[in-house]
């Protein structure tokens, strides 16, 4: 049997497709260990750039104990589904708003704080109990947007990413400067922990992000379909609200130029 190591080495390194490896492995009178491979790939694709970035630095051990003190208080996960929620009319489609709850507020060192008065001027990570915003995660970005807590203080999402199934939202806050100054200081426009909050997502980016998503998939299939007496490998792909590249391995014939 191929050990899963070896065989996510051939996907993630070499560029080969599990059905690929699969019919090498058949031709050989072998068998691959799929479990192992699933489990690798499962590990691979939950830590995308951002998180992995993020969890690297000085700060991941701060992470993981504010993930801990989630899970003490019964927070397992972040219900991530509603990004799936979308809305068609008039052959548009539209995102829906999220209203859901701060569960947590981490400051730029990433200590956990039970409440903070609004900053602009410094980076906070929010959890909340739920969200709608796409996590950066296979080549594809993540979203952005805002999170609303009342009409004069707001924070601007600017990058997401999961740790541990745990979903963090990156940005700062956004202050009403038609709001009375001195209003800023009362306790009612404290940022606090349970409090109501709605999420809302850059719906042009990611409807963007969408269809060049769905162009790389075409994309590939139609180089598959020219190839096809190739093997063709997908090594990786990038997309973003400006475009999109896919990577390839190919062994046979190529296209002409």
């Amino acid at each position: 049997m191929i050990p899963g190591e070896l065989v996510f080495k051939l996907y993630d390194t070499h560029g080969f497709q599990e059905d690929v490896i699969q019919r090498i492995a058949k031709l050989n009178n072998l068998e691959i260990d799929k479990k192992g491979f699933w489990k690798l790939l499962a590990d691979h694709r939950s830590r995308h750039k951002t998180a992995f970035k993020e969890q690297t630095s000085k700060k991941g051990t701060l992470f993981d104990k504010a993930i801990d003190k989630l899970h003490e208080g019964g927070i397992k996960k972040t219900d991530d589904n509603p990004k799936y929620d979308l809305k068609q009319s008039n052959n548009q489609i539209t995102l829906k708003n999220l209203n859901t709850k701060l569960v947590a507020i981490l400051n730029e060192d990433c200590e956990w704080i039970d409440f903070s008065e609004p900053s602009e001027n410094r980076p906070y990570y929010l959890v909340t109990e739920r969200t709608n915003f796409y996590c950066e995660e296979g080549g594809q970005i993540a979203d952005e947007g805002q999170a609303y807590f009342n009409e004069d203080v707001g924070f601007k999402v600017e990058s997401v990413f999961k740790i541990r199934d745990i979903v963090f939202h990156k940005g700062h806050f956004v202050l009403n400067r038609n709001c009375d100054e001195n209003s800023l200081y009362q306790t009612s426009f404290y940022i606090n922990v349970g409090q109501n909050v709605s999420l809302e997502v850059d719906s042009v980016k990611r409807l963007n992000v969408m269809r060049n998503h769905s162009a790389v998939h075409l994309l590939n299939a139609a180089i598959r379909k020219v190839l096809r007496h190739s093997v063709v490998c997908q090594i990786g792909s990038s997309v973003t609200d400006k475009g999109l590249s896919l990577n390839l391995s190919v062994y046979g014939e190529k296209l002409s130029p």
